[in-house]
């Protein structure tokens, strides 16, 4: 349980909390017969503890756009406002290649290898190269298919980069 003090600021009946606060220094201050403004308490503690939950925040924000940028096969740029692309190498895209030529002349009903990942899977459909998509909020997603095309054309993978928040 915590209460609300006389100046609008939360104090925690937590020891610990209580200690960290301003009003333990004011209070320990008043036992030295110190008498120092309201505002001086408030104008040191205040803006430390504002510089903590941003940190936090911000934290919070870079997790999440780590998570992203590896949902999408990517990572972060060291800004933190870039989701990088990988480009695949030339022996990548060869072996990606071959798979998706192999994948692509596949019978329906046989079983092939995604031509990004490697997973194998049914043919269901005569245009099937990649691992079927994924339903999501905003409708389906090809993530095999688009990670596929992003990383072997440089072109498109700029622009995904630029997309991304460059």
């Amino acid at each position: 349980m915590g209460t609300l003090s006389g100046d609008g600021y939360y104090q925690d009946m937590d020891e610990d909390a209580y200690y960290d606060s301003w009003e333990f220094e004011r209070d320990e201050d008043r036992k030295r017969d110190v008498i120092r403004p309201d505002s001086y308490y408030r104008d040191k503690h205040v803006p430390a503890k504002t510089f903590l939950r941003n940190a936090f925040a911000e934290s919070a924000s870079r997790n999440a756009a780590e998570a992203q940028a590896a949902a999408l096969g990517g990572r972060l740029s060291e800004d933190g406002k870039t989701i990088l692309v990988p480009v695949m190498t030339e022996t990548q895209k060869v072996e990606a290649k071959d798979r998706y030529l192999l994948a692509k002349a596949t019978k329906v009903g046989e079983t092939f290898e995604c031509a990004f990942c490697g997973k194998s899977h049914v043919k269901t459909n005569y245009q099937q190269a990649f691992c079927p998509p994924i339903n999501g909020r905003r409708g389906k997603k090809y993530v095999c298919k688009e990670k596929y095309h992003n990383s072997t054309n440089p072109v498109r993978a700029s622009r995904a980069n630029k997309w991304m928040g460059n």
